[in-house]
């Protein structure tokens, strides 16, 4: 069993090398848990608040800002916080 997924983890690694990440984009958005939920990113000592809108083909975070732009985000911390009920 731990040579199978060895085996396995290898070959995706391969793969990726050759292609990158964009084929693995779309299955990442069934198991994304931050996807459409509302989020506070901090960069270098900026916030921004937003809906995590996924990935993109390079794995930024697509982050969709009050006004409706969506931007990449290459790293910083993100939190996400249940609302409170109104």
């Amino acid at each position: 069993m731990p040579a199978a997924v060895i085996d396995e983890y290898l070959n995706g690694l391969e793969q990726f090398g050759r292609v990158g990440l964009a084929p693995l984009v779309e299955p990442w958005r069934s198991v994304d848990a931050l996807r459409d939920q509302q989020i506070k990113m901090s960069e270098a000592g900026e916030s921004h608040r937003g809906v995590a809108r996924g990935i993109d083909a390079q794995g930024l975070l697509q982050l969709e800002e009050v006004r409706g732009r969506v931007s990449g985000v290459q790293g910083g911390e993100v939190s996400v916080r249940r609302r409170a009920s109104r």
